[in-house]
């Protein structure tokens, strides 16, 4: 992979089949903490599996930008803030990766299907996208990570707009430089994305060695 500090519309995709189906992730979004669900609940569950990861896909778009910390705010390098958490989660990082991922908007018409038939699996497949998304990421950052170790870059932890006092209308942002409509994936007037099953995160680079203190 080309430098990670120079990313530049990079596009990841993914087979539906692999991304890794992590059910103890399912299981915990349904609300269940050291046991896992029995009878219908554990067969609606696989059943959601089965009739989702046919429909999903998995896309991201990434870009780097240079990072400067000025005394009231700091330049991302695609939008200016003033949120102190984003600066604490960068950790001196001169450089971040600006991400969007998503698994498509058929399994939103999947959720639509059973929201107005069977609302309880729509609650299970809610939980069942939830594990999806993330372990799609998962999956991407390590990827990343691994690109990184091989270009002494260490990557901090993905942090998204609407953590802490990283304000959500950053989105706007993020999808004018993205130009996320290329993998599918729009923001509303109340910026919600569309597919659901969506993340934008932040990821900053540091060089390998570099004090975190």
């Amino acid at each position: 992979m080309k430098d990670l500090r120079t990313l530049h519309d990079h596009m990841f995709r993914t087979e539906p089949g692999m991304v890794p189906v992590i059910r103890k992730e399912i299981y915990r979004y349904l609300g269940y903490r050291k046991v896992s669900p029995e009878g219908a609940v554990l067969e609606m569950t696989e059943s959601a599996l089965a009739e989702s990861i046919p429909l999903i896909t998995p896309g991201a778009i990434c870009e780097s930008f240079p990072v400067k910390y000025e005394s009231t705010y700091t330049d991302l390098g695609f939008t200016c803030t003033e949120s102190k958490n984003i600066v604490q989660n960068l950790n001196g990082s001169e450089h971040i990766i600006l991400l969007c991922a998503t698994i498509g908007a058929k399994f939103d018409r999947l959720l639509f299907k059973y929201g107005k038939t069977k609302p309880v699996m729509e609650a299970v497949l809610q939980s069942v996208g939830a594990m999806l998304i993330e372990s799609f990421l998962d999956d991407l950052n390590e990827t990343l990570k691994k690109a990184g170790n091989n270009q002494g870059l260490a990557l901090r932890p993905r942090f998204s707009p609407g953590f802490g006092d990283f304000d959500l209308s950053v989105q706007k942002d993020i999808f004018r430089a993205l130009r996320t409509d290329r993998i599918g994936v729009t923001l509303t007037d109340s910026l919600l994305m569309a597919p659901t099953k969506s993340v934008t995160a932040i990821i900053g680079l540091k060089s390998i060695g570099e004090s975190d203190g």
